[in-house]
């Protein structure tokens, strides 16, 4: 019985899940979705992955963070191309908080409106 659970469930062969998981991440596109909703879909796809993943304690951060920042940035709407031609053009590129944090400022910027338009239509 507990022979049939750990292969039912073990993660040592469960290498279609992980594509399954991973064919999600790579088709996840922002489309109609807000900026907030956009990340919290990539998010919860990428925890699934990793804990489909055996950890690679000297590799996985560092690539796995870099994977998700390029997928990220990758599935944005158009309206982000400056902003992410920026940050991939950076001396470093930002981890995932950071990207995500410099476009929620972005989006709260371009949301307020100007003060010249309020003068102008005085």
């Amino acid at each position: 019985m507990w022979d049939f659970l750990k292969q039912t469930y073990s993660n040592d062969k469960n290498v279609s899940k992980i594509l399954q998981v991973e064919e999600e991440l790579l088709n996840l596109q922002q489309g109609d979705q807000s900026l907030t909703q956009y990340f919290a879909s990539l998010k919860s796809i990428h925890e699934r992955l990793k804990a489909l993943r055996f950890p690679c304690p000297t590799c996985h951060k560092t690539h796995g963070e870099q994977s998700m920042v390029a997928k990220f940035l990758q599935g944005l709407s158009p309206e982000y191309a400056v902003a992410k031609a920026q940050m991939l053009t950076g001396a470093e590129i930002p981890d995932l908080a950071e990207a995500y944090n410099r476009l929620s400022r972005l989006v709260v910027t371009l949301s307020q409106p100007s003060s010249d338009i309020h003068v102008s239509a005085l």
